[in-house]
This record gives C-alpha cells, structure tokens and sequence, in this order.
C-alpha cells in the first residue's frame, strides 16, 4: 500500500536562523536610507532680472477703451478691471480680468513670464 503525504501540512525548515534575518533587515534599512537621497529634490532656482521686470504689472488695474467694428463683433467702450498676483515661487504672473463690452460681460486670465530659452516674455 502507499502511503501519501499531505504537502500542505508537512512544516518546512526554517531556511533563515535569528541572525541571517536581522542582517537581512538591517541591510534593506540601510539601503532605503541611502536611496532616498537620490530622490531629493534639486536646489530651488531663483527667479532672474527678466521675471523681476513682469513684476511692475503686479496689482490691481483699471482699464477702459473703445473697439472698432470688424468681423469679431460690434464696436463700442469696454471697462473692465485686471488683477494681477505672482504665481508661488516668483516666475509667473498670473492676471485676472473682468469688465464690460458691447457685447457684454467679460472675463479673462492671462500668464505672465520669461522664456529664458528663447530669451522672450511669454
């Protein structure tokens, strides 16, 4: 007669002893601690002379003016409000508007800033 044996029963050896298993742990420890510098963010960059300049338009602006007719829309005054506050970190300008045309209620956002790659505001 055989004999058949339960696999799913029968216990396995320990393959790591008490010491083997700390090591182990200590060595992953160490080489997440050391990794983690690797994922450090970069030194912060300041903004330059070119993004100080967007500054002057910082604040809160009045605007009014008239529009000429033309395939957009019907001519008339507009007048209209603009508010402009630096986006965090200093590189961008962020303006919104709001006011009045004849064709009605306006608003708007625009962005301000330097593209120092082609050496342009934006």
């Amino acid at each position: 007669m055989v004999q058949a044996t339960n696999l799913w029963t029968r216990e396995q050896p320990n393959r790591l002893q008490g010491g083997e298993m700390k090591r182990i742990t200590l060595t992953l420890i160490v080489i997440g601690m050391m990794s983690t510098g690797a994922f450090a963010q970069k030194p912060t960059r300041k903004p330059g002379e070119e993004q100080k300049r967007i500054g002057f338009f910082a604040g809160k602006w009045n605007f009014d003016g008239e529009s000429k007719p033309s395939p957009m829309g019907p001519g008339g005054k507009f007048t209209g409000t603009e508010n402009c506050e630096w986006f965090p970190g200093g590189f961008h300008l962020v303006c919104e508007s709001d006011g009045t045309s004849p064709m009605g209620p306006m608003k708007g956002r625009s962005i301000m800033g330097y593209d120092p790659g082609e050496k342009t505001y934006t």
